[in-house]
């Protein structure tokens, strides 16, 4: 599905770097990238970031294409290995990460609050 200016889903990837204390956060669609030592923090870094982004695009009337901005390859990757290495236990309806210090997550893009 393509982002437009009236809706659309962001997806947003936090991973710890193996070498260092670091979080590298991404959003896929956007470009945007941000580290930090608090993966807490960095969630909401790149969730302003985003609104802000977004509000930006929507207030000047600039191209939907600027919603969807070719994530680089690395970061396209890790997103897609880490909602594959998710498990659904059916019997007790739990999701448990195989990955370590990984995070997926999405928003999606409403032109009222800009992001939900």
């Amino acid at each position: 599905m393509k982002n437009t200016k009236n809706r659309g889903i962001l997806h947003f990837l936090i991973y710890k770097e193996h070498s260092s204390k670091e979080y590298t956060g991404v959003c896929l669609e956007l470009g945007l990238l941000d580290v930090s030592e608090n993966p807490d923090y960095l969630k909401q870094s790149l969730i302003d970031a985003a609104k802000g982004y977004v509000h930006t695009i929507i207030k000047e009337k600039l191209s939907d294409d600027l919603l969807n901005i070719s994530p680089a390859k690395e970061y396209k990757e890790l997103y897609l290995r880490a909602l594959q290495s998710l498990r659904i236990d059916r019997k007790i309806e739990k999701v448990e990460p195989k990955l370590n210090d990984i995070l997926v997550f999405t928003k999606q893009i409403d032109t009222r609050s800009y992001l939900m």
